[in-house]
């Protein structure tokens, strides 16, 4: 059929785990044309074809671009763990590896030679995730990872654009779910008869939306690839929410607009964001269950800037992006996950606007921060050392990155020296990452300011559900997650559990908190990686969960609605309350994991991960760590059911 439009196959393949079998054509422009305007076509009328989809890109909004300064390199002498192996792979365009701020401390796997068609100004959205996995924010000057990091291309510059530089893209030449499968199972298997290039992965950064399939209650074969990847490799996948660009309209005049004060401003914003939330949705392959999918906060450290004519639309800390995508995922789950700064990005009005009503557009190039520091290919062929400032969710979604990586070393070289800590076992860790940086999560001072804005009460009941899709289960507190202090004791565990079996985690209470009023805070985060029956409406093969345990604290549900929690593959409860009750020493809380099968028949043991926080305020002087402690070394199953 493709013959008959004067067309010729370029790429096809099968992927029978996730019933994917696609083909990449091309056609004479016109023949499009006749694709798009008649349905009687044979190509149309075949009954295997399920859809047509242009090819997808990323991108990276830059502030602006300075050169390297030399007091802005980080050092060098950090500890570097020679001869380690990576755990984290990121899967972009090809990163500059001479640059000062990543020279030593990329692995870089370019099997296809897609060096070869990559300027150096064209390395930018791989430089900017590898220098903020590595670094961070550089205005931060942050211990870099101690690791080196795995990095496969799966962009290069489109060869048909003449702008200079070329726009990174997943190569038109090739299918974008098989490129990606290739690239992971090339970590995990090898290819060609080589071995594994990376076998001991437990991370993956995979920052690529695509703006041509927005999420529409179907999940994409990317979404489904992802999910089966995740599962069989037992490795975490962090994927970005994906950049919202339109623009944003104010139901103010430009006059007022200009003359607002921030917190006016802010507020016009989000409503704006709230009115037209259906046309923000997720980007594919955002929507994959088993992956984390990260949103950003309009947030970073540039405190002083210069705005000129442009504006700073969010002022209240920790407050979700313009930039990000609303919620929800799949069978309404709970997506993104998790919010990390993403920089602050400035807007600028644009003069299309009506009297009523004011434009406001992405600034793109002012030159000069706000922004995440970032290194950069320099702007001509002889500078090739810069630094830009960036935003975007492809920020947050590295910061992520970081924060697990960070948090790997902080199981393997810690926790498992702890009594209990050979339960840490490798094929855990990944499980266990993803619910460690979920445990971290809360919806803090900005849903306060966006419930005053929002709820009323005819929404009343169904508010926090609302919220949830601009927030998430919140900004990650990375503070939280790594040691504990004398008002803050965290214990984790992790298993596997097969249809109709449970966990019960008993947890020891601190016998100074029983009778006392003291403001408690109980969190609960479970975390897993499901099996996928893709014929199958829901999905999910495996669904786990937990009551949370009210009475013995007191507590009271916080945060996201219950029912919302126990939709994805995530379920993180907050629970607060000050309600005295007493108890003797010796007592504890059962917190029981249950698991069973959601979508036909589950014959596997499914992995999770547990993380279970008890604390009270700072300032309290109450021994919670050492109490519990006392009493419990590591958090384990007791008995299973």
């Amino acid at each position: 059929m493709i013959a008959e439009l004067e067309g010729q196959v370029i790429s096809s393949a099968v992927i029978p785990e996730i019933h994917y079998h696609g083909v990449l054509a091309e056609l004479p422009i016109g023949k499009i044309q006749n694709i798009l305007e008649r349905v009687d076509l044979r190509l149309l009328q075949c009954e295997q074809v399920m859809f047509f989809q242009p090819m997808g890109q990323a991108e990276i909004l830059v502030s602006g671009v300075e050169p390297l300064l030399e007091e802005a390199v980080p050092s060098q002498e950090a500890s570097f763990l020679q001869g380690e192996t990576p755990v984290v792979a990121l899967l972009d365009g090809l990163p500059l590896e001479n640059h000062p701020c990543l020279a030593g401390r990329l692995i870089v796997d370019d099997p296809d030679g897609w060096s070869r068609e990559y300027q150096a100004r064209e390395r930018k959205h791989g430089t900017a995730m590898a220098s903020l996995i590595i670094h961070g924010d550089l205005e931060n000057r942050e211990p870099p990872l101690t690791r080196p990091i795995y990095v496969r291309p799966v962009m290069k510059p489109n060869p048909l654009d003449f702008n200079d530089p070329r726009a990174e893209e997943m190569p038109w030449d090739c299918l974008p779910v098989d490129l990606l499968h290739r690239a992971v199972k090339r970590i995990f298997e090898g290819e060609g008869g080589e071995k594994p290039q990376a076998g001991n992965i437990k991370i993956i950064n995979f920052s690529i939306g695509d703006k041509n399939r927005p999420f529409d209650r179907v999940m994409s074969p990317l979404a489904r690839l992802i999910d089966w990847l995740a599962w069989h490799y037992n490795v975490l996948v962090l994927v970005s929410g994906g950049n919202q660009r339109d623009d944003l309209v104010l139901d103010a005049s430009r006059e007022q607009v200009v003359s607002m004060a921030p917190e006016v401003l802010e507020e016009k914003v989000l409503q704006a964001v709230v009115k037209y939330a259906r046309q923000r949705r997720l980007l594919s392959p955002a929507e994959a269950i088993n992956a984390l999918t990260v949103g950003a906060t309009h947030e970073d450290t540039c405190n002083n800037f210069y705005t000129g004519y442009s504006l700073n639309p969010c002022v209240t800390k920790g407050m979700p992006s313009p930039l990000n995508p609303v919620g929800l995922g799949y069978r309404r789950t709970i997506k993104p996950e998790i919010l990390m700064p993403g920089g602050k990005q400035l807007y600028q009005e644009r003069y299309t606007g009506s009297g009523t009503e004011t434009k406001m557009g992405i600034v793109v190039s002012p030159g000069r921060p706000p922004g995440q520091k970032v290194a950069w290919p320099g702007p001509n062929r002889g500078i090739s050392q810069s630094v830009a400032f960036t935003c975007g969710t492809s920020n947050a979604t590295a910061l992520a990155t970081r924060t697990a990586a960070q948090l790997y070393e902080y199981i393997v070289r810690e926790l498992r020296s702890e009594p209990g800590g050979e339960q840490l076992k490798d094929q855990h860790i990944g499980v266990l990452l993803k619910a460690l940086l979920v445990h971290g999560a809360e919806w803090g001072e900005a849903y306060r300011r966006f419930e005053h804005l929002f709820r009323t009460p005819r929404n009343a009941q169904t508010f926090k559900e609302f919220a949830a899709r601009f927030f998430g289960y919140g900004r990650v507190n990375t503070e939280r997650l790594f040691g504990c202090t004398e008002q803050r004791a965290t214990l984790i565990g992790c298993g596997q559990l097969g249809d109709g079996q449970a966990h019960i985690y008993r947890v020891p209470l601190p016998p100074s908190l029983s009778g006392r009023r003291d403001n408690r805070r109980l969190i609960i985060t479970l975390a897993w990686f499901t099996p996928i029956n893709i014929g199958h409406q829901a999905y999910r093969r495996a669904a786990l969960w937990f009551e949370p345990p009210l009475g013995p604290l007191g507590v009271q549900r916080q945060d996201a609605h219950w029912q919302a929690v126990r939709r994805g593959t995530v379920q993180h409860e907050v629970l607060e309350g000050e309600k005295a009750v007493a108890y003797t020493d010796g007592s504890f809380m059962e917190i029981k994991v249950n698991c069973r099968a959601d979508a036909g028949q589950l014959s596997n043991q499914v992995p999770y991960g547990l993380a279970v926080t008890l604390a009270v305020k700072e300032g309290v002087n109450l021994p919670i760590y050492q109490e519990v402690r006392e009493r419990i070394a590591l958090l384990v199953p007791v008995l299973p059911t």
